[in-house]
Protein backbone atom coordinates (compact mmCIF):
# COMPACT_ATOMS: atom_id res chain seq x y z
CA UNK A 1 0.00 0.00 0.00
CA UNK A 2 1.57 3.27 -1.05
CA UNK A 3 2.29 5.75 1.61
CA UNK A 4 0.49 9.06 1.27
CA UNK A 5 2.44 12.21 0.69
CA UNK A 6 2.58 14.16 3.91
CA UNK A 7 0.69 17.43 3.75
CA UNK A 8 2.52 20.32 5.39
CA UNK A 9 0.57 21.98 8.13
CA UNK A 10 -1.26 25.13 7.11
CA UNK A 11 0.28 28.13 8.72
CA UNK A 12 -2.32 30.03 10.62
CA UNK A 13 -2.39 33.73 10.02
CA UNK A 14 -2.67 35.72 13.17
CA UNK A 15 -5.12 38.56 12.83
CA UNK A 16 -4.68 41.55 15.08
CA UNK A 17 -7.27 41.55 17.77
CA UNK A 18 -9.62 44.49 17.92
CA UNK A 19 -11.06 46.00 21.02
CA UNK A 20 -14.18 44.42 22.43
CA UNK A 21 -17.33 45.72 20.84
CA UNK A 22 -15.61 47.81 18.17
CA UNK A 23 -16.94 46.98 14.68
CA UNK A 24 -14.67 45.38 12.13
CA UNK A 25 -13.56 47.77 9.40
CA UNK A 26 -15.30 45.85 6.60
CA UNK A 27 -18.66 46.46 8.27
CA UNK A 28 -17.98 50.21 8.24
CA UNK A 29 -16.77 50.45 4.67
CA UNK A 30 -20.09 49.07 3.47
CA UNK A 31 -21.89 52.12 4.88
CA UNK A 32 -20.45 55.16 3.08
CA UNK A 33 -23.20 57.45 4.33
CA UNK A 34 -23.18 56.33 7.94
CA UNK A 35 -21.33 59.39 9.22
CA UNK A 36 -23.86 61.69 7.56
CA UNK A 37 -26.73 59.72 9.06
CA UNK A 38 -25.22 59.97 12.52
CA UNK A 39 -24.73 63.72 12.16
CA UNK A 40 -28.27 64.20 10.89
CA UNK A 41 -29.82 62.36 13.82
CA UNK A 42 -27.43 64.01 16.28
CA UNK A 43 -28.45 67.43 14.98
CA UNK A 44 -32.14 66.63 15.38
CA UNK A 45 -31.74 65.35 18.92
CA UNK A 46 -29.25 67.90 20.22
CA UNK A 47 -31.22 70.87 18.86
CA UNK A 48 -34.45 69.51 20.32
CA UNK A 49 -33.16 68.51 23.75
CA UNK A 50 -29.88 70.32 24.27
CA UNK A 51 -26.46 68.84 24.95
CA UNK A 52 -27.23 67.51 28.41
CA UNK A 53 -30.51 65.95 27.32
CA UNK A 54 -29.00 63.57 24.75
CA UNK A 55 -26.97 60.41 25.38
CA UNK A 56 -24.70 58.82 22.78
CA UNK A 57 -26.79 55.67 22.98
CA UNK A 58 -29.89 57.62 21.97
CA UNK A 59 -28.16 58.90 18.85
CA UNK A 60 -26.97 55.38 18.00
CA UNK A 61 -30.49 54.00 18.49
CA UNK A 62 -31.97 56.71 16.25
CA UNK A 63 -29.54 55.75 13.48
CA UNK A 64 -30.02 52.02 14.07
CA UNK A 65 -26.43 51.17 14.99
CA UNK A 66 -24.59 50.15 18.13
CA UNK A 67 -22.68 52.56 20.33
CA UNK A 68 -19.33 50.98 19.32
CA UNK A 69 -20.16 51.69 15.68
CA UNK A 70 -20.89 55.31 16.50
CA UNK A 71 -17.65 55.56 18.46
CA UNK A 72 -15.81 54.40 15.36
CA UNK A 73 -16.58 57.80 13.82
CA UNK A 74 -16.66 60.00 16.92
CA UNK A 75 -14.44 59.25 19.86
CA UNK A 76 -16.75 60.72 22.49
CA UNK A 77 -19.90 62.74 23.02
CA UNK A 78 -17.98 66.01 22.94
CA UNK A 79 -16.48 65.14 19.56
CA UNK A 80 -19.90 64.15 18.20
CA UNK A 81 -21.42 67.45 19.36
CA UNK A 82 -18.59 69.47 17.84
CA UNK A 83 -18.85 67.59 14.53
CA UNK A 84 -22.60 68.13 14.52
CA UNK A 85 -22.21 71.89 14.99
CA UNK A 86 -19.52 72.12 12.30
CA UNK A 87 -21.74 70.18 9.91
CA UNK A 88 -24.69 72.42 10.72
CA UNK A 89 -22.60 75.52 10.08
CA UNK A 90 -21.51 74.15 6.70
CA UNK A 91 -25.15 73.59 5.74
CA UNK A 92 -26.05 77.11 6.82
CA UNK A 93 -22.98 78.49 5.06
CA UNK A 94 -24.06 76.99 1.74
CA UNK A 95 -27.49 78.61 1.99
CA UNK A 96 -25.94 81.86 3.18
CA UNK A 97 -23.62 82.15 0.18
CA UNK A 98 -26.43 81.33 -2.21
CA UNK A 99 -28.68 84.08 -0.86
CA UNK A 100 -26.07 86.76 -0.23
CA UNK A 101 -24.42 86.14 -3.59
CA UNK A 102 -27.61 86.91 -5.52
CA UNK A 103 -26.68 90.41 -6.72
CA UNK A 104 -29.94 90.78 -8.63
CA UNK A 105 -31.52 91.55 -5.24
CA UNK A 106 -30.90 94.59 -3.08
CA UNK A 107 -29.20 94.30 0.29
CA UNK A 108 -32.57 94.60 2.03
CA UNK A 109 -34.12 91.91 -0.16
CA UNK A 110 -31.25 89.53 0.49
CA UNK A 111 -31.50 90.11 4.22
CA UNK A 112 -35.24 89.36 4.00
CA UNK A 113 -34.55 86.10 2.18
CA UNK A 114 -31.90 85.17 4.71
CA UNK A 115 -34.22 85.92 7.64
CA UNK A 116 -37.07 84.00 6.00
CA UNK A 117 -34.85 80.94 5.51
CA UNK A 118 -33.62 81.17 9.09
CA UNK A 119 -37.13 81.36 10.53
CA UNK A 120 -38.44 78.68 8.18
CA UNK A 121 -35.93 76.01 9.23
CA UNK A 122 -34.58 76.96 12.65
CA UNK A 123 -35.57 74.81 15.62
CA UNK A 124 -33.07 76.48 17.93
CA UNK A 125 -31.34 79.84 18.09
CA UNK A 126 -27.77 79.62 16.85
CA UNK A 127 -25.90 82.14 18.99
CA UNK A 128 -26.97 80.71 22.39
CA UNK A 129 -26.15 77.19 21.18
CA UNK A 130 -22.62 78.26 20.25
CA UNK A 131 -22.08 80.43 23.29
CA UNK A 132 -21.81 77.48 25.69
CA UNK A 133 -19.52 75.29 23.58
CA UNK A 134 -16.36 75.92 25.61
CA UNK A 135 -18.00 74.85 28.85
CA UNK A 136 -19.78 71.87 27.29
CA UNK A 137 -17.12 70.27 25.10
CA UNK A 138 -13.80 71.84 26.09
CA UNK A 139 -11.49 74.31 24.39
CA UNK A 140 -10.06 71.96 21.77
CA UNK A 141 -13.41 70.85 20.35
CA UNK A 142 -14.83 74.35 20.72
CA UNK A 143 -11.97 75.82 18.68
CA UNK A 144 -13.02 73.77 15.64
CA UNK A 145 -16.61 74.94 16.05
CA UNK A 146 -15.68 78.62 16.28
CA UNK A 147 -13.39 78.31 13.26
CA UNK A 148 -16.29 76.85 11.27
CA UNK A 149 -18.55 79.63 12.55
CA UNK A 150 -16.14 82.29 11.32
CA UNK A 151 -15.56 80.61 7.96
CA UNK A 152 -19.12 79.58 7.16
CA UNK A 153 -21.29 82.15 8.88
CA UNK A 154 -19.83 85.23 10.50
CA UNK A 155 -17.14 85.89 7.88
CA UNK A 156 -19.55 85.84 4.90
CA UNK A 157 -21.99 88.04 6.83
CA UNK A 158 -19.23 90.54 7.63
CA UNK A 159 -18.22 90.65 3.97
CA UNK A 160 -21.84 91.25 2.97
CA UNK A 161 -22.28 94.10 5.44
CA UNK A 162 -19.16 95.77 4.07
CA UNK A 163 -20.52 95.43 0.54
CA UNK A 164 -23.77 97.09 1.70
CA UNK A 165 -21.76 99.98 3.11
CA UNK A 166 -19.94 100.47 -0.20
CA UNK A 167 -23.24 100.69 -2.10
CA UNK A 168 -24.67 103.11 0.46
CA UNK A 169 -27.44 100.72 1.53
CA UNK A 170 -26.02 100.34 5.04
CA UNK A 171 -24.41 102.77 7.46
CA UNK A 172 -20.63 102.84 7.64
CA UNK A 173 -19.98 101.45 11.09
CA UNK A 174 -18.12 98.42 12.42
CA UNK A 175 -19.44 95.53 10.29
CA UNK A 176 -19.13 93.13 13.22
CA UNK A 177 -21.63 95.29 15.12
CA UNK A 178 -24.07 95.04 12.22
CA UNK A 179 -23.69 91.27 12.04
CA UNK A 180 -24.20 90.90 15.78
CA UNK A 181 -27.27 93.14 15.71
CA UNK A 182 -28.83 91.23 12.83
CA UNK A 183 -28.16 87.83 14.37
CA UNK A 184 -29.59 88.99 17.69
CA UNK A 185 -32.80 89.99 15.93
CA UNK A 186 -32.99 86.62 14.19
CA UNK A 187 -32.55 84.81 17.48
CA UNK A 188 -35.06 87.10 19.19
CA UNK A 189 -37.78 86.45 16.61
CA UNK A 190 -37.24 82.73 16.03
CA UNK A 191 -40.50 80.90 16.71
CA UNK A 192 -40.65 79.40 20.21
CA UNK A 193 -41.05 75.68 19.82
CA UNK A 194 -39.48 75.52 16.37
CA UNK A 195 -40.20 76.51 12.79
CA UNK A 196 -43.36 74.38 12.54
CA UNK A 197 -45.17 76.76 14.92
CA UNK A 198 -45.63 79.24 12.06
CA UNK A 199 -46.66 78.88 8.43
CA UNK A 200 -44.62 80.33 5.58
CA UNK A 201 -46.74 83.48 5.35
CA UNK A 202 -46.08 84.25 9.01
CA UNK A 203 -42.38 83.46 8.63
CA UNK A 204 -42.25 85.89 5.72
CA UNK A 205 -44.07 88.61 7.66
CA UNK A 206 -41.74 88.26 10.65
CA UNK A 207 -38.70 88.26 8.36
CA UNK A 208 -39.73 91.52 6.69
CA UNK A 209 -40.49 93.13 10.05
CA UNK A 210 -37.10 92.02 11.40
CA UNK A 211 -35.21 93.49 8.43
CA UNK A 212 -37.19 96.73 8.64
CA UNK A 213 -36.25 97.06 12.29
CA UNK A 214 -32.61 96.27 11.48
CA UNK A 215 -32.27 98.53 8.44
CA UNK A 216 -34.47 101.45 9.50
CA UNK A 217 -34.33 101.38 13.28
CA UNK A 218 -37.18 102.07 15.66
CA UNK A 219 -37.34 105.87 15.24
CA UNK A 220 -40.10 107.29 13.00
CA UNK A 221 -39.02 108.55 9.58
Amino acid sequence: MPTSTPVPPVEKKHRPRRGPGRPARHTIEGEPHMREQVLREARRLFLQRGYAGVAVGQVAAAVGVTKPTLYYYFTDKEGLYAAMLCDLLRLIGGYLREVLGNESLSVRQRLCELAFGYFRYADATLEPVLRDTNELIGAQHARAVWEAYEEEFFGPMRKFMRAGMRTGELREIDPDVLVRAFLSLLDGFTAPGGHAMRDDAEHRRIAEMTVTLFADGAAPR
